[in-house]
């Protein structure tokens, strides 16, 4: 059986980049936090998968990365982000932070 992942929505990505942004605000403050809870409040809010919000929060790190922006260092930068509103959510956050 083959799986196929569904894009998430305007609403998810909007989430999900708020919370990453978060701890990326704690990461440049060298305030500590733990991942994992963050982790649980993205799968809350999105109803995705303990996996699928880690790979989501990579891609996040991978558009700041390739924009010269500094990223979670917990979060290396993947490729393969969706496209859309993924990127809108996270280009909303960068403008204000």
């Amino acid at each position: 059986m083959q799986s196929h992942s569904i894009d998430w929505t305007p609403d998810q990505n909007m989430a999900i980049a708020g919370i990453y942004f978060k701890m990326l605000t704690m990461e440049l403050s060298n305030e500590l936090f733990t991942k994992s809870e963050y982790n649980k409040q993205a799968q809350a809010l999105t109803g995705r998968t303990k996996g699928s919000v880690e790979f989501k929060f990579c891609n996040i790190s991978h558009v700041l990365h390739s924009n010269g922006l500094p990223f979670i260092t917990g979060y290396k930068p993947r490729i393969n982000a969706q496209g859309g509103s993924f990127y809108r959510a996270v280009e909303h956050h960068i403008n204000i932070h």
